[in-house]
């Protein structure tokens, strides 16, 4: 589970749905918005009853809550994010949905830079 201070108040996911920028993959749609006001990275897991019954949307929610609490020391600070389950995503195993996420992160510069690269 997140730690508190990096989950999205209710007051937030409107904003979000609202402003925030989106990036669609057939598995997943990953929406972020930069707020100025906080100081770590939160995220935020949906999936609707396309998905399934509660069983595969919980399923779903704790494969992708599982994968951004890993990468949460690595995503950059002040950005909010939310990840919505798309129904294809039971088709997919954890190491190929753990790639496509860090895809979308890496190419929409969710992630800070790393610093191995440079040496």
């Amino acid at each position: 589970m997140l730690p508190r201070k990096n989950r999205i108040s209710k007051a937030d996911f409107k904003r979000i749905f609202k402003k925030g920028k989106a990036c669609h993959t057939d598995f997943f749609v990953l929406l972020y918005l930069l707020n100025p006001e906080i100081d770590e990275p939160q995220m935020a897991t949906v999936a609707g009853l396309k998905v399934g019954r509660a069983v595969k949307r919980n399923r779903a929610k704790r494969k992708v809550r599982a994968i951004l609490h890993n990468y949460l020391p690595q995503i950059l600070p002040k950005y909010q994010i939310v990840v919505i389950c798309k129904p294809r995503i039971h088709n997919m195993d954890a190491k190929s949905l753990q790639k496509n996420i860090f895809k979308i992160l890496q190419r929409e510069k969710l992630l800070k830079p790393d610093k191995t690269k440079n040496i």
